[in-house]
This record gives structure tokens, C-alpha cells and sequence, in this order.
């Protein structure tokens, strides 16, 4: 794309950020819709992980599944985008990455299509973001899909230390909402 081209775009995404953001607002049940993990290009990604076993068991195999999974969240790109605009799993795969939030909803909707039901995006609002992929087995499990990084915790109560400088933390999945702390 030549220079102007791009300085082009940037003017008209500048002069409509606002608009864009408003149409791109998501309620509760629009951000428990972000998590899907009956998407076809989900379904497709777990298939690739499972087929790595021999004959995948949730009991068994979940944590390298989880791990195989957060590997290659990982490895997409980081992409900041300079306004809130939220990117569908065929956009990323496009893109070949995503932002913050749109690499926690596509690995949240993985762990839950390799059949871990207590997978969330877990989000603090402060003066920024702070997004994880939290996961409960034998533990809680925090995953940041931008950083590669993993941590774990014995329980939710120790989780929340990572949020305390947060105004606001709520997580969510595709049947639930949580406000863990202030508003949502």
C-alpha cells in the first residue's frame, strides 16, 4: 500500500473514529457473544490440536491442548488498532492476528471447544486494560494472549492480587458474565 494511501485511511478513520467506536460498543450479552467456540475456523483449530493425541481426553490431555493452544494465540500477531473495533476469527486469520481483546476471545472460545467449560476473558479496567484468558483445572490458570505469559494460582481470591490497581474487573464466556469487582 503506497504512503498515501495509508495517510488516506488514517484521515478517514480519524474523522469517523467516533462513530465507528459507538457502533462497535458491545453490551453483556454481545461481548458473551465474542466467544464462539461452535466458529468454524475454532472448530478447525482444535481438531489440528487434538489431532496431536492419540485419543484426546479432557482428564488427560486438556493441559497440553490448553498449552498448545496459548502457543499459537500467541504466535499471532499483535495488532493495535487506533480505535475499539472488534475483528471476527475470518478478520484475524485474515490479518493473521489480532488485538488484545480479540486473541482472548479466540483462545477463550478454544479452550472451550477442547471442552473446558471454566474458560473466561477475564478484564481489569484502569487507566488501560488488562486482559487474560483465565481457565480452572486443578487451579486457576491466567494466560496473556499478547505477552506468551502464564501464571498460576491456587484459586480465584489470589487471582485478583494481578487486579488490584483495577477499578473494575468482570470476565466472561459464552453463557456467562461476571463483575468481580466494581462495575462493569
Amino acid at each position: 500500500m503506497e504512503d498515501e494511501e495509508k495517510k488516506v485511511y488514517s484521515i478517514i478513520i480519524n474523522r469517523y473514529k467516533d462513530m465507528i467506536e459507538k457502533s462497535e460498543a458491545k453490551t453483556i450479552s454481545d461481548l458473551k457473544s465474542l466467544i464462539n467456540p461452535n466458529d468454524e475456523i475454532i472448530k478447525n483449530k482444535r481438531d489440528e490440536i487434538v489431532s496431536k493425541f492419540q485419543k484426546y481426553k479432557f482428564k488427560n490431555d486438556f493441559l497440553k491442548a490448553a498449552e498448545l493452544a496459548e502457543e499459537y494465540v500467541s504466535s499471532l500477531k499483535n495488532i493495535q488498532l487506533p480505535i475499539e473495533f472488534w475483528l471476527t476469527t475470518n478478520e484475524m486469520m485474515e490479518l493473521g492476528g489480532g488485538d488484545k481483546m480479540d486473541k482472548a476471545t479466540f483462545l477463550c472460545s478454544l479452550l472451550i471447544a477442547l471442552e473446558n467449560q471454566n474458560s473466561y476473558v477475564v478484564v481489569g479496567k484502569n487507566k488501560t486494560l488488562k486482559i487474560f484468558v483465565e481457565y480452572i483445572y486443578d487451579g486457576v490458570y491466567l494466560f496473556d494472549p499478547t505477552k506468551g505469559i502464564k501464571i498460576y494460582v491456587k484459586d480465584e481470591e489470589e487471582m485478583m492480587k494481578f487486579f488490584e490497581d483495577c477499578e473494575s474487573v468482570h470476565k466472561f464466556n459464552d453463557r456467562e458474565f461476571f463483575i468481580l469487582k466494581g462495575e462493569g
